[in-house]
């Protein structure tokens, strides 16, 4: 038997707004480094998180 399951994801830019959201990537210092290279105009962060109520990552 196989079984499929799907989920809506978002993908988007990162933003700073984001970063309290996302302590389950690295530690508070890696955090804070991925914070100074979006300040950057060259920087190149996306966000792709399920869709959906309680995912503050994923705006519509």
């Amino acid at each position: 038997m196989r079984s499929e399951i799907v989920v809506p994801l978002a993908i988007r830019d990162l933003t700073e707004a984001d970063l309290p959201h996302c302590g389950w990537s690295g530690s508070r210092l890696h955090l804070e480094h991925v914070a100074r290279e979006l300040r950057r105009d060259d920087a190149d962060y996306s966000s792709r998180a399920r869709r959906g109520p309680g995912c503050p990552s994923a705006k519509d």
